[in-house]
């Protein structure tokens, strides 16, 4: 079940990075980047 609150998308399934990756249309690379705090394309709104 999948349901929209405001402006966050709350997703009660894991998915795979491969699917993360063609959902959002950015690469491995660019994903651990965000997820990484010493990044300089980090991001902490960043999904974890």
């Amino acid at each position: 079940m999948n349901a929209f609150t405001g402006q966050t998308f709350q997703m009660h399934q894991l998915i795979s990075l491969k699917n993360v990756m063609r959902i959002i249309q950015l690469g491995r690379a660019t994903i651990y980047n965000m997820l990484d705090p010493k990044a300089v394309t980090y991001d902490s709104n960043f999904p974890k």
